[in-house]
């Protein structure tokens, strides 16, 4: 066998093996499902944890809503569970959104950060149901509008804090965060949104 035929032989015997492991992995993963992967923010850790159960996710905890969508986008995850609805610049236009809990929301004119103690203290402008509103704000002074467009110009023109519903959220509102003592978001303000 000369130098030529030595040659071929290897690129022959190279290509088979390529073929054989191609195959192997093609029918290996028919058999075997392949487990998706579900990255969540620290407030969503109780919905992930049920969530993976329902449907046997592998959980990967992320350190804000933020880092979960970037995970999504770059495809290092299947799933993205957040305490809060993704604005349109954070996610790909493929990425889907998915309301699994609504819930409500404050907004400001600027992103701020407030204890609940400070909050207590506030006045809060909404539009929402009388009943509902003190449920979640029993310790507030809540001034109450016939629209949505009345309460938030009220609210952002005295500098004050707006309560609203989840799905009438929109980009160019500023959430309001509200934190617990020890640091840690209040989960009343939070939804449960899943991107895939």
């Amino acid at each position: 066998m000369d130098k030529k035929q030595k040659i071929i032989a290897v690129i022959f015997v190279a290509f088979l093996a390529f073929i054989l492991v191609s195959t192997i992995n093609n029918i290996t993963g028919f058999f075997v499902r392949e487990t998706s992967t579900l990255g969540y923010c620290p407030t969503m850790r109780i919905d992930a944890t049920e969530l993976a159960e329902e449907n046997n996710y592998k959980l990967i905890e992320m350190s804000s809503s933020a880092e979960v969508l970037q995970a999504l986008n770059n495809g290092l995850i299947d799933y993205g569970l957040i305490g809060r609805k993704a604005n349109l610049n954070e996610i790909n236009p493929e990425i889907e959104e998915e309301i699994i809990e609504s819930g409500h929301t404050l907004i400001s004119r600027e992103r701020q950060f407030i204890s609940e103690y400070d909050l207590m203290g506030m006045e809060i402008h909404t539009y929402l149901d009388n009943e509902e509103t003190e449920e979640i704000l029993p310790n507030s002074q809540i001034s109450y509008y016939e629209t949505k467009e009345e309460a938030i110009n009220t609210g952002f023109q005295k500098n004050e804090v707006v309560l609203i519903s989840w799905e009438d959220w929109e980009d160019s509102f500023h959430l309001t965060v509200v934190f617990e003592n020890p640091p840690k978001k209040v989960r009343d303000f939070r939804g449960v949104f899943l991107y895939s």
